[in-house]
């Protein structure tokens, strides 16, 4: 069968994934609770309501990454979610990706003490979208890993699915 050796993708992507998704949710709720942390001086004006959506969608990410890191669940549920993590994944991939290019490039013409707008640091901005490009390599091989571990004929993955 094409994916036999499939089965020995490695867990640890999973670990950077789970670790780089805590950054964004927790760098809003700091901000949240008024902390000035990657801003440039004065707090966040951003609608409460907004606020804590963007924080309980991004811990979705979160508790997403933790599935993919217990490594349990069933053939339907490691299909649904392997593919979809790994769309999911490709898509933060693009974005953190992007983004990061975008700062990289903003820092380089403009210098470390330039904002670009919306009153954070240019800093802030590098930092979320790598965080989101690590997220999105960790998922998108997570993923990966969790739904080639849905086949009865592989040994290493009977154990798995319960």
């Amino acid at each position: 069968m094409i994916l036999g050796r499939l089965d020995r993708v490695p867990r640890w992507p999973v670990f950077f994934a789970l670790a780089a998704s805590l950054f964004y949710p927790g760098l809003r709720l700091l901000w949240v609770f008024g902390a000035t942390l990657g801003t440039t001086g004065g707090k966040t004006d951003v609608e409460p309501a907004l606020a804590w959506s963007l924080i309980a969608l991004s811990s979705v990410l979160v508790a997403f990454t933790v599935v993919l890191f217990v490594d349990r669940g069933s053939q339907r549920l490691r299909t649904l979610l392997g593919v979809g993590g790994i769309l999911a994944g490709a898509a933060l991939v693009s974005v953190g990706g992007l983004g990061v290019a975008m700062a990289t490039a903003f820092l380089w013409a403009d210098g470390p003490d330039a904002s670009p707008g919306a009153g954070l640091t240019i800093w802030t901005f590098l930092a979320v979208y790598c965080s989101w490009l690590v997220t999105g390599l960790g998922v998108t091989a997570g993923s990966w890993r969790y739904w080639v571990h849905r086949r009865l004929d592989c040994a290493t993955c009977r154990p798995l699915l319960r």
